[in-house]
């Protein structure tokens, strides 16, 4: 396990970062896969059972919670992730097909903006191959209607993300119950939670600052449809 966790991991790294490059690699990981169920990002036989409750609760008749703007009040989903980019700062990705200066418009305070067109980039890079993100399925349950944002925050280089993870899940499969509660926990932690107060402060400023600021574009094109219909019923 010391072995593993330490310089086995970068004897193996290295070469393979030197040989494929870090975009090649990371695209691998979060790609997913499908033929190792003790492997990293497996991706199952079936939908999660969570995504299926929180699909039912927001879609009932009664509450339509996702349903079209114009049908019940509009939705903002934020989904927060912690993880790539710069240590403490936001890189913002819609659904929505926003343009770059919209973007800048409604969300001044965030780091990197990324549009539909741009989302592979940046702290993103890499993610090209990746289907059917929760985001995507909330944008597309809603009709194209929710205002469906990731926020990621950036921590740790990636390589120590990467490495972070699959020590974790080296513990989870074959570790023994103690070092899986413990040792897992900790690598996972100081990859995803770092233990930094101008890190924490950053992210509750600019998480905060995003909060408000998709309120405003929500409220703001809500008006802007109002008006319209008021001048097509006159």
């Amino acid at each position: 396990a010391w072995w593993d966790g330490t310089l086995g991991f970068w004897c193996n790294a290295i070469p393979a970062l030197a040989t494929h490059g870090y975009v090649a690699l990371k695209r691998v990981l979060v790609a997913g896969q499908y033929h190792h169920p003790q492997g990293i990002f497996y991706g199952g036989t079936k939908q999660e059972t969570s995504i299926e409750k929180l699909l039912e609760f927001m879609t009932e008749e009664e509450r339509q919670i996702l349903a079209p703007i114009g049908k019940k009040d509009p939705v903002v989903w934020i989904d927060v992730h912690t993880g790539l980019g710069p240590f403490g700062l936001d890189t913002v990705v819609t659904e929505k097909p926003l343009s770059s200066e919209e973007m800048e418009k409604w969300f001044p305070t965030a780091y990197h903006r990324l549009t539909p067109e741009l989302k592979n980039t940046g702290a993103m890079d890499g993610y090209e191959l990746v289907k059917g993100p929760l985001m995507s399925l909330i944008y597309e349950t809603s009709e194209k209607t929710a205002l469906s944002l990731t926020q990621e925050f950036g921590t740790l280089p990636g390589v120590l993300v990467a490495r972070a993870i699959i020590l974790e899940n080296m513990m989870h499969q074959y570790g023994e119950e103690q070092g899986k509660r413990t040792i897992g926990r900790s690598w996972l932690q100081a990859a995803f939670y770092p233990q930094s107060t101008q890190w924490r402060a950053s992210i509750v400023r600019r998480g905060v600052s995003l909060a408000l600021q998709s309120l405003d574009y929500i409220l703001a094109n809500q008006n802007q449809q109002g008006s319209q219909e008021e001048t097509i019923a006159t």
